[in-house]
């Protein structure tokens, strides 16, 4: 009896996804060259202490948004460690930045990142449906308060 051999693709989906990101960056820093060189000198004309900041702020950003990926996912936290929350949270706002469609790529990815860690599809449905809620309701929260600043500073000047 023969052994039927399959034939497998060269490239997996994800990889042939790499590959494709690192063109269009590549075509991107090519086409924008000139704004990179004024970014570097941007970078090494800043103070270190604001530097450090900000890269303290995005770290910070990254933890929060996995410290609610585990208390969303509740007692299903077990299947994913607070590091692989970590990287996901990376990893996911940085699709949603890269491959602009309303957090849609992100949120395709979180899911399909719990189904693959046997999370029940209720559980990772919600997990991101509720993550989806908390971030409008966020970025509600800071429109309103900047408008209630901007009425107050408004009101001050004509006093």
């Amino acid at each position: 009896m023969k052994k039927q051999v399959t034939s497998r693709p060269h490239f997996h989906n994800a990889q042939l996804l790499f590959y494709l990101l690192a063109i269009v960056v590549f075509a991107i820093s090519v086409k924008y060259a000139g704004t990179l060189h004024n970014i570097n000198r941007l970078i090494t004309g800043m103070q270190p202490a604001y530097l450090f900041l900000v890269i303290l702020l995005q770290t910070a950003t990254y933890a929060l948004s996995a410290a609610l990926f585990q208390t969303l996912l509740g007692t299903e936290s077990r299947r994913l460690s607070s590091r692989t929350l970590f990287k996901t949270s990376i990893v996911m706002l940085f699709i949603n930045q890269t491959l602009p469609s309303g957090g849609i790529s992100g949120y395709s990815y979180l899911f399909g990142l719990l189904r693959k860690r046997l999370v029940p599809p209720w559980k990772a449905f919600s997990t991101v449906l509720l993550e989806s809620l908390t971030y409008y309701a966020a970025f509600c929260f800071s429109w309103v308060c900047r408008s209630v600043f901007t009425i107050f500073q408004s009101v001050t000047l004509l006093l």
